[in-house]
């Protein structure tokens, strides 16, 4: 089944039926993708009989500094077999155009996102440019403490996101959600 509704100027969101898709989109998208036809933005969201195995796609968002934290959750997931890719931007650019176009492509090809909070993370380059993308293309995130420090470290980007203590059975089962949708 196709869902998909679009925010014209006038800033009603309006549902659009399968039917009214270009027949290039039907059944050929999966997960929720945002999409841009006629000038329109359009969230798609694909229902599929096969959803519960597939690869959920995972952009990661953290400070440099924050990098081993990263390579603690690729680990863990690794070691529980769970069907998840990570992605994110190691090299942090914000000033180049080119980092910038490869930062949203990559947010945009993946179903969630996690966010490594830290005392580090709202001083790091490029985290605030890769939270704008990840609100723009309005994917569900989840936003974990790393390390102890005041909850007043979350970024702004994160006021309406789930915020959470490093806890492994609740980003699983974030990561398991993510292959649900």
């Amino acid at each position: 089944m196709l869902r998909a509704s679009y925010k014209p100027a006038d800033g009603n969101v309006r549902d659009l039926t399968e039917s009214r898709f270009p027949p290039f989109l039907n059944g050929r998208i999966c997960g929720l993708r945002m999409l841009y036809f006629r000038r329109i933005r359009l969230r798609i969201q694909v229902c599929d009989a096969f959803m519960g195995t597939r690869t959920v796609r995972t952009f990661l968002v953290y400070a440099e500094e924050d990098y081993r934290y990263k390579d603690l959750l690729v680990n863990q997931a690794r070691s529980a077999k769970l069907p998840v890719e990570f992605t994110d931007m190691p090299n942090k650019q914000p000033w180049v155009p080119r980092w910038k176009t490869a930062c949203r492509s990559r947010v945009f090809e993946c179903d969630g996102a996690i966010v490594f909070i830290s005392a580090k993370t709202k001083q790091g380059a490029g985290v605030k440019f890769e939270l704008e993308c990840v609100g723009e293309i309005q994917i569900p995130v989840l936003g974990v403490y790393v390390d102890k420090c005041e909850k007043s470290a979350a970024p702004e980007e994160l006021r309406d996101s789930r915020l959470i203590e490093w806890n492994w059975p609740q980003i699983t089962s974030f990561l398991q959600s993510l292959g649900a949708r």
